[in-house]
């Protein structure tokens, strides 16, 4: 999966930047990340994170109160990976205003950021609670820091201005409550949240300053702020440490969604009964967004009875909610001043507050899926894939353009023609996690692309084409390739390039304008080495239709189709074909046809191709002459005295050409455990990878203890603190 952003440009230095300069107006690919699956993201305020395959944990913008956990204060204007979570391997995170969570494979929670500290006082604490809550500091952020929030604070104050005179239908906790007096202590490196071991949590959600918790049974916890009871608690106490919030005993919580002090819960009343799910919500009410017709806060969950239908998404903005029920429609309540709601009829959804004290449902908007909620903005996806937003667009988070804001459902246009996966929402950004276009794996080789290194022939093609400083005349550049890749990708390339070579009697480059395919330009050539290599689409929109005639010229069927795919498909969403990377490259592995090493295990002689093997810093080492043997023949005798499989090598050679997932899908324990040996030996970091998740996932699947023990011992070995620390949590569960 890829990731697209859009909203606030987290990590630049804001004060000195005009909001234009600080934000993306259209829904842009994230490519920080190496080419990795990206599989969760959160966003907060001013700081995101994102989630790989792998269970990394990468983190950029603000960084001030440590919510980065780095262990500094410092601000990212790229993500960075949280080497305090390198031993874990992380399926879930969350962020609040300037605090963030992880979840672990084996149910382990990790907070940091600016926390309550039960051992911090007004005179010990390390630092004040800053960030205080929008509308209900003492005073405003000065301009210096935090200029976009003025316009915000004053809008929510002068709401909620309205209904803190203690008026009768305020719960009396409420009243005169207009700051947080605790303070908390910067945690700038991820711990341990000690409350919840021995649970094992499948989901963090985050709100302003407060966390909640879901754990493999259905229960949920939460701490953190609680002067509205946001905890659910039966109290308005701050808590330090989670605490399970008993109105949820004997039910099954599926989802939560925390707005800046209230909460909406997907929950199954009886889970023997079936899945069906209803909504609960407690928290401030004060602006209507509990959906229960009044004012009044609830310091525990309370069933919304205006909602009929069983539930299937929820989400929570700053004060308002929104729920689609399993027939597609969707609902909404609260905070209602800047198009929250989507329903400008008759200036209602500006200023008619009382309107939407209940759930009201959307006239237009039909056969929705899921929805989330940033500030003062919603995000909804349709059952085909497509996104539509409203509300206020400070920062472009509508996705839409430069536009105030839309009191009306517009659609995400430059998302359409992806298949989004999921989509999540932080106080002014978004972002969209949609399936990869092309093998992410393959992005890997853009470096042999670029560089050329151990290329056996050179490509030529017009369009390109450079004036010496002298001679004035028209030259066309040299780019390397190797004949691997083109053999694979782009066979009807190959064999044409085989016969200029042998024709020519010489290995100089190729002109490919002697082909005799008119739109094969420099451009165009760019786009169709960039396929070859990385199997992503790189060229300009008025350049589709041209590389779309080069591929059916060439062949490629594939590549035609995904031209076709962009082009058609710009105004709906459609998944993209797969991809065929692995296939193609399958074809040329252990062939002889161009190799130029060979590798000698006992009786075997295994043919490989020096280019795609010095993606790897074991081969690279070895073809620089670094090890004993030079040449075209080298020696695995060693590796074979150690009792490793010829097979496995062959095995990691499939791996190194295709990223294929499936070679290692299909294998039992005891192969992938000789597999990640065989890996870990060779530095193939990224199989290693893949094997140990593929370890990971049978531990977590079928906790055994021989099985633990098994895996316990190999990550030992082979020093895979992740497996490691899995086996290791789980093992002490059961004693």
């Amino acid at each position: 999966m890829a990731l697209y952003v859009w909203g606030k440009t987290c990590g630049t230095k804001d004060a000195g930047m005009k909001e234009k300069d600080r934000s993306t107006y259209y829904p842009t690919l994230f490519e920080h990340f190496g080419g990795s699956v990206i599989t969760d993201f959160a966003a907060g305020e001013n700081h995101a994170l994102a989630v790989t395959e792998f269970g990394d944990v990468y983190s950029w913008g603000r960084g001030n109160d440590g919510e980065l956990g780095h262990g500094d204060r410092e601000s990212l204007v790229t993500p960075q990976r949280i080497k305090g979570l390198e031993d874990q391997i992380v399926t879930n995170v969350a962020c609040g205003n300037v605090h963030s969570l992880a979840a672990t494979i084996s149910g382990q929670v990790y907070m940091w950021g600016l926390l309550h500290d039960p051992k911090a006082s007004e005179e010990s604490s390390g630092a004040a609670a800053t960030g205080m809550l929008p509308g209900l500091a003492a005073e405003a952020p000065s301009a210096d820091e935090a200029p976009e929030l003025n316009f915000f604070q004053r809008i929510v104050q002068d709401a909620e201005a309205r209904f803190a005179e203690g008026q009768n239908e305020v719960s009396d906790y409420e009243q005169g409550m207009t700051k947080v007096s605790l303070f908390r202590s910067r945690q700038a490196i991820p711990r341990l949240c000690t409350s919840l071991v021995g649970h094992v949590i499948t989901k963090v959600v985050a709100g302003f300053g407060h966390s909640m918790a879901i754990d493999a049974t259905g229960q949920a916890y939460s701490c953190g702020y609680n002067d509205h009871g946001q905890l659910g608690l039966n109290h308005v106490r701050i808590m330090t440490e989670f605490a399970q919030i008993p109105a949820f005993r004997g039910m099954f919580v599926k989802n939560i969604a925390c707005g800046q002090q209230h909460n909406l819960a997907l929950v199954v009343q009886s889970p023997v009964q079936g899945s069906l799910a209803r909504c609960y919500t407690w928290g401030l009410g004060a602006l209507g967004q509990l959906g229960h017709g009044t004012r009044r806060s609830l310091m525990e969950p309370e069933l919304v009875t205006g909602l009929a239908e069983p539930i299937v998404s929820v989400g929570a903005g700053s004060h308002h909610s929104v729920a689609v029920d399993e027939r597609g429609d969707v609902f909404t309540w609260g905070h209602s001043e800047y198009g929250q709601h989507g329903v400008a009829f008759d200036g209602n959804d500006l200023y008619d507050n009382r309107k939407y004290f209940v759930p009201v449902q959307h006239e237009a908007l039909r056969d929705i899926v899921s929805v989330v909620c940033g500030s003062h903005f919603t995000v909804a996806t349709d059952r085909h894939g497509v996104l539509h937003s409203w509300g206020w667009n400070a920062f472009g988070v509508l996705g839409t353009g430069f536009f105030q804001g839309s009191t009306l459902p517009q659609v995400v246009d430059h998302l359409r023609g992806l298949s989004v996966s999921n989509t999540r929402a932080g106080y002014n950004q978004c972002g969209a996690i949609v399936q990869y276009r092309g093998l992410p794996y393959a992005t890997g080789f853009q470096s042999l692309l670029a560089s050329g290194v151990f290329s056996d022939v050179s490509v030529a093609a017009k369009g390109v084409s450079v004036r010496g400083s002298a001679a004035e005349s028209l030259t066309l550049p040299q780019v390397p390739v190797h004949k691997v890749f083109l053999k694979a990708r782009c066979p009807q390339l190959y064999g044409y390039v085989r016969a200029a070579l042998a024709h020519r009697n010489e290995t100089a480059a190729v002109d490919l304008d002697e082909m005799g395919v008119p739109a094969l330009d420099g451009t165009v050539l760019k786009a169709l080495l960039a396929y070859v290599y990385t199997d992503r689409i790189e060229v300009s929109a008025h350049k589709l239709p041209a590389l779309k005639a080069v591929a059916d010229a060439l062949g490629l069927a594939d590549l035609g189709a995904r031209c076709r795919h962009h082009r058609k498909y710009r105004g709906e969403a459609a998944p993209e074909p797969a991809s065929v990377f692995s296939s193609d490259m399958a074809a040329v592995v252990l062939d002889d046809a161009d190799a130029d090493v060979w590798f000698t295990w006992g009786d075997r002689r295994i043919p490989a191709h020096k280019a795609l093997l010095s993606t790897v810093p074991y081969f690279d080492t070895m073809f620089s002459g670094r090890f004993r043997e030079t040449g075209p023949v080298m020696s695995l005798e060693g590796m074979a005295g150690d009792g490793l499989d010829g097979c496995m090598f062959e095995l990691a050679l499939r791996w190194l050409y295709t990223g294929d997932r499936s070679l290692v899908a299909g294998l039992g324990l005891d192969q992938v455990v000789e597999l990640v040996v065989m890996t870990n030996l060779l530095g193939i970091e990224s199989l290693v990878n893949v094997c140990t998740l593929r370890l990971s996932a049978l531990v977590a699947n079928d906790p055994a203890e021989d099985l633990l023990l098994m895996c316990y011992d190999v990550a030992d070995r082979l020093d895979l603190q992740r497996l490691k620390t899995q086996c290791q949590v789980i093992l002490d569960t059961m004693e």
